[in-house]
């Protein structure tokens, strides 16, 4: 299931279950907008210098559409993450502006049914 999100400087919450995939849809408003650098960031608190996991251009996030960008978050970037809420944002440069489209809070929900591997 995707997250869609349209409007650019909205605090967004999102939520998803610790070790599941989760998608979060971007649309960018303008004409075929290209994504020269994209990088979708989750901390313990903003100001932490090291991130739980970050996702970046050909990591993660992908053009799907003109205007339209996933991030996908693997099972394996929050299976050992402790559920909780934390802060993320998703910071992108086009033709030198570095703008972020994203700012807000990710709750990671705790997983009932897991797997162990193998």
């Amino acid at each position: 299931m995707a997250t869609v999100i349209t409007n650019y400087g909205d605090v967004v919450y999102l939520q998803m279950v610790r070790g599941d995939t989760y998608q979060i849809n971007v649309e960018v408003e303008g004409d075929s907008i290209t994504f020269d650098s994209a990088y979708f960031t989750v901390k313990r608190v903003a100001t932490n210098p090291t991130p739980l996991f970050q996702k970046s251009l050909g990591n993660g996030i992908e053009k799907v559409a003109p205007n339209e960008y996933m991030v996908t978050v693997a099972p394996e970037d929050t299976a050992g993450v402790s559920a909780g809420t934390y802060d993320c944002d998703l910071q992108v440069e086009i033709e030198g502006d570095i703008t972020t489209l994203v700012l807000g809070k990710l709750n990671i929900k705790q997983d009932v049914t897991f797997t162990t591997g193998g």
